[in-house]
């Protein structure tokens, strides 16, 4: 059994030790991360588990990115997922994106897949823009621009770019 919340600035070092493998591995880019950004599950002994990270790429597209979950195949996963998209959705977003080289996981969560990436972009590559999305395109370039251009592994990139609508309170009551 496990507790998610805000990870709280105490959480940091326990929390670059539980990335630093998949870190290793290439699985996620290293980044700065913000204890407000990231909501971790603790088991009931008071250990890291797994994390998420939502951060905005515009005011209204945030990225789901550092997800990692020591326990495969347990749905922690799933639940890291689900939070991150209830925390966009409390800070008023209305896309939320994952870039990642598993596009099934998130394609079996709801997300689609889209052909404009932000690597893409700082590579000086285009892609026609997703109609689906308007707000995306501002959103890409701004991630190519502020994050993936200064990435060294830019010229080696090839993530998928997967895209969630986030519904809110309103557009449920409504639909």
């Amino acid at each position: 059994m496990h507790t998610l919340r805000t990870a709280r600035p105490a959480d940091m070092s326990a929390l670059d030790a539980l990335l630093a493998a998949p870190r290793g591995r290439g699985e996620l880019r290293p980044r700065q991360l913000r204890p407000e950004d990231v909501l971790v599950a603790e088991d009931a002994s008071g250990r890291l588990a797994g994390a998420v990270a939502v951060l905005h790429w515009t005011p209204g597209v945030a990225e789901l990115c550092s997800l990692y979950s020591d326990r495969p195949g347990t749905g922690l996963g799933s639940e890291l997922v689900a939070a991150a998209v209830d925390e966009a959705r409390a800070r008023g977003c209305a896309l939320i994106v994952a870039l990642t080289h598993r596009a099934g996981f998130f394609a079996r969560r709801g997300f689609l897949e889209v052909s404009d990436r932000p690597w893409a972009r700082a590579r000086g590559l285009t892609a026609a823009p997703d109609l689906r999305f308007p707000a995306l395109e501002a959103a890409v370039s701004a991630k190519a621009q502020g994050g993936c251009a200064a990435c060294p592994a830019l010229g080696a990139c090839r993530q998928s770019l997967l895209v969630q609508r986030i519904a809110t309170a309103h557009q449920r009551a409504c639909a």
